[in-house]
């Protein structure tokens, strides 16, 4: 064998080599990013005093609060801003 020259066992060293890389290439890719945990608002409770803050609207200036109004005000969705609005 002369040197520098490859050989068979060279080349087999080398493929294995490359088949290493490339499944570890193919391995990081396939792995999934790390989820991103955000804390979840806390609950609001039925004794939020949203019907308080309602009422209280509704003593000052005479009429209901509009429903954007609550949403705003407690972060609320729609429905659970309409819902409270009529159980006041």
């Amino acid at each position: 064998m002369i040197a520098g020259t490859p050989s068979r066992l060279d080349d087999a060293i080398d493929w294995l080599i490359a088949r290493i890389h490339r499944r570890r290439a193919v391995q990081q890719q396939e792995r999934a990013p790390e989820p991103v945990i955000v804390a979840a608002p806390p609950p609001i409770q039925q004794g939020d005093g949203v019907v308080d803050w309602i009422r209280a609207y509704r003593d000052r200036y005479g009429r209901d609060p509009s429903i954007r109004a609550v949403q705003h005000e407690f972060a609320l969705s729609k429905s659970t801003a309409w819902r409270r609005l009529r159980a006041s």
